[in-house]
């Protein structure tokens, strides 16, 4: 079972956060998480506390986020890649975006790249759960807090 949760610092742009404005009486919420450039490792949370260690230490940053899981071929936890845009890996490696052979870590000169696609990663046996209200949450939900939320959780994931 993959133990390991990999830690992003963004490059570009310079923060990973969401961005909120107000506007004609409403309040909006922006992504501002598409990681162009990077750089990634991976960590072992073998714990809950490890685990814990690794979520303090990314959100007391605001240029990295996480990604539930490890990289294709990361053999080396702890080392850090490059984490670039498909584009700019595809056209390093001579192949075509959507190319299957793009998936996990590569050599490219003397470092090591990776683009973040879901066939590059194996997920972790950890799971987050994010606990705002995204565009198209069923009403209901919305007006949870986060205990009445974990309670309707618990029939789908039991001792939640």
């Amino acid at each position: 079972m993959n133990a390991r949760i990999t830690l992003v610092e963004s490059i570009s742009p310079p923060i990973v956060a969401k961005r909120f404005s107000f506007a004609d009486g409403v309040l909006k919420k922006e992504s501002v998480a598409n990681i162009f450039e990077g750089k990634a490792w991976s960590k072992a949370a073998d714990d809950a506390e490890s685990f814990a260690a690794i979520l303090r230490q990314c959100a007391e940053r605001s240029n990295c986020c996480l990604i539930p899981g490890s990289f294709a071929s990361d053999d080396a936890p702890g080392k850090t890649f490059a984490l670039v845009t498909e584009k700019a890996l595809a056209q390093a490696l001579k192949k075509n975006i959507g190319d299957a052979a793009l998936a996990g870590l590569h050599e490219v000169g003397r470092e090591r790249w990776a683009a973040r696609l879901k066939r590059s990663i194996s997920p972790s046996v950890w799971l987050l759960l994010d606990a705002d209200d995204p565009e198209g949450m069923p009403e209901e939900m919305r007006r949870l807090d986060l205990c009445q939320r974990l309670s309707v959780f618990e029939a789908l994931l039991p001792g939640i």
